[in-house]
């Protein structure tokens, strides 16, 4: 068996370096401009299903199609307490 070194051509490895560092700056750039889109159509979205059930979790957990827990850590993140979305009697 030939086992070569393999050649390392200086030129081309900062090109590519340079490369893969511009597409995982956009990349990073692109997912962060996601999340922030994704971040307020979430919290749009439980909010109006909060709105709609006077503040129960578990009732917009079922509309929303997630458990009650995964809403309450949501609401947790996105700094949301159901109390305010209670009806006064």
């Amino acid at each position: 068996m030939n086992h070569e070194p393999a050649v390392n051509d200086k030129a081309s490895d900062a090109e590519t370096a340079e490369a893969r560092a511009r597409r995982r700056c956009k990349r990073d750039l692109s997912e962060c401009r996601g999340r922030v889109v994704e971040s307020s159509k979430a919290i749009e979205m439980i909010v109006e299903a909060l709105k709609l059930h006077h503040g129960s979790v578990s009732a917009a957990a079922v509309q929303l199609g997630l458990t009650r827990r995964m809403l309450t850590l949501r609401m947790q993140r996105y700094k949301l307490d159901y109390k305010d979305f209670r009806r006064l009697v």
